[in-house]
């Protein structure tokens, strides 16, 4: 889904739900996602980068050399 797919940002395609969020006030025009859903779903939950969060990378798929490691 891009930028453009939501119906309150001119797509054709009908997204009545999100249109009625951004109606009402709420748009996200600047926001960014992560790798995964889980660090995505932290940046959306607490509004600040997913690894200032400690939620660097889905317990998964975390590598090796990233276990301990701040942010992670």
């Amino acid at each position: 889904m891009g930028f453009g797919d939501i119906g309150a940002f001119g797509s054709k395609i009908e997204t009545p739900n999100i249109d009625s969020l951004a109606r009402d006030g709420i748009q996200f025009t600047n926001f960014h996602v992560g790798a995964a859903c889980s660090p995505t779903r932290t940046m959306l939950m607490t509004g600040v980068d997913n690894h200032l969060a400690g939620l660097g990378n889905m317990l998964e798929i975390i590598a090796d050399n990233q276990f301990g490691k701040p942010g992670y």
